[in-house]
C-alpha cells in the first residue's frame, strides 16, 4: 500500500517550517532547472550555464499551482548534506 505524500503550497510550508520563507523558497523552485547565463565582460560574452541544485522532485505542480512534497524536501536535503534518510532514521 502507498502512503499518500503531505503536499503543502509554499506559505503553508514556510509557516510550518519557519526556516525556509517563501522568497527563498520561490529561489530553490526558480534554481531546480539549469540556467544559462550571459556574463559581460568589456567585449568578450561568455554563456555559463549553472547546474540545477537537485529539489526538482520535492516541487509539484497541480493545475498551476506549486506544492511541495514535505518528505522528499527533508530526504533531499539529507542526501546532499551527505547522509542517507536510513541513517537519520536510525537516530
Amino acid at each position: 500500500m502507498t502512503t499518500t505524500p503531505t503536499l503543502l503550497t509554499l506559505r503553508q510550508f514556510s509557516s510550518k517550517h519557519p526556516a525556509f520563507p517563501v522568497s527563498r523558497l520561490r529561489w530553490i523552485r526558480h534554481r531546480c532547472m539549469p540556467v544559462r547565463r550571459i556574463v559581460r565582460g568589456g567585449r568578450k560574452v561568455e554563456v555559463k550555464e549553472i547546474p540545477p541544485n537537485g529539489f526538482a522532485d520535492a516541487f509539484v505542480v497541480v493545475c498551476g499551482r506549486v506544492y511541495l512534497n514535505e518528505g522528499k524536501w527533508f530526504e533531499i536535503i539529507e542526501e546532499q548534506n551527505g547522509r542517507g534518510v536510513e541513517a537519520v532514521k536510525d537516530q
